[in-house]
């Protein structure tokens, strides 16, 4: 299954419109629909927001190949976990390395 597949089945699974995906990124219904005709690919930055919109894992989103997992399923809850945990982890680090800058 492509990634347009997996995106697509995961949004009708929602009930979700293109349009409304869309709005999650400020782009269009037809952007949406480039992504699930595999004729246009989402940026990777967008990659966590798409996983987190269409509430599947990462692991299913980049190659899954059967039935999107629900919604709350743990492998889904994982991935909410470790999004909201690893914001505060990357902005100490960042600010870890600008203290070691600043002192060279």
């Amino acid at each position: 299954m492509t990634l347009g597949a997996r995106i697509k089945k995961a949004r009708v699974r929602l009930g979700m419109t293109q349009k409304q995906l869309g709005e999650h990124f400020g782009i269009s219904d037809k952007a949406v629909s480039g992504w699930e005709r595999d004729t246009e690919k989402p940026d990777l930055d967008k990659i966590p927001k798409l996983r987190a919109a269409l509430r599947v894992n990462f692991a299913w989103l980049m190659v899954g190949d059967d039935e999107p997992p629900a919604p709350d399923a743990p492998e889904v809850l994982l991935d909410d976990l470790f999004a909201v945990t690893a914001a505060p982890v990357r902005a100490g680090i960042a600010k870890a390395i600008s203290g070691l800058r600043k002192r060279s």
